[in-house]
C-alpha cells in the first residue's frame, strides 16, 4: 500500500471518529436549542470538511504512482452502500446549509427547505452518523 493511501486512510479514520462526536455535538445544539450557533458553526464545518474528505478520496485516483486498493470482491456491495448512504448528507447538509444563510430568498426551493429543515435534519444526523461510524468500520475492513 503506497504512502498516500496509508496516511488517508489512517488521517480518514481519526476524522471519521472526531467528525461523529462533532456531529453528535452539533446536533445536541440542535435539539436542546442552546447554542443554535454552535450548531450551525460545526454544521459548516463537517459539510466542508466532508467535501475536503471526498476531494481527498478522489485524488488518489489521479495521483501518479497511486493505486486504487483491492477490495475482496465480498466487500464490494458493502462498500457500494456505504458510498451511496454517504451521498444523501454529502449532498444535503450543503443545500440546508444554503437555505439557512440565505433567509431573504423568497425561492420555492430556499422556502421549502428553511420550512422542513428540521425534518430533513433528522433524516440527515442518523445517516451522516452512519457513514462515519461506517468509515471506521471500513478502516479495519481494508487494514
Amino acid at each position: 500500500m503506497d504512502i498516500y493511501t496509508r496516511v488517508f486512510f489512517t488521517a480518514g479514520l481519526v476524522w471519521a471518529i472526531i467528525a461523529l462526536l462533532l456531529l453528535l455535538i452539533a446536533w445536541w445544539c440542535a435539539y436542546t436549542k442552546r447554542s443554535l450557533l454552535l450548531h450551525r458553526r460545526l454544521m459548516i464545518i463537517l459539510t466542508i470538511a466532508a467535501w475536503l474528505f471526498i476531494l481527498g478520496y478522489l485524488l488518489r485516483y489521479i495521483l501518479p504512482d497511486v493505486k486504487p486498493l483491492k477490495i475482496s470482491s465480498h466487500l464490494i456491495p458493502w462498500f457500494a452502500f456505504h458510498a451511496t448512504i454517504a451521498c444523501i448528507p454529502l449532498f444535503g447538509a450543503p443545500l440546508l446549509i444554503w437555505a439557512r444563510i440565505r433567509p431573504n430568498d423568497s425561492s420555492s426551493l430556499n422556502l421549502h427547505l428553511n420550512k422542513y429543515h428540521k425534518r430533513y435534519g433528522r433524516i440527515l444526523i442518523p445517516l451522516w452518523a452512519f457513514t462515519h461510524a461506517a468509515g471506521v468500520l471500513n478502516f479495519f475492513l481494508i487494514y
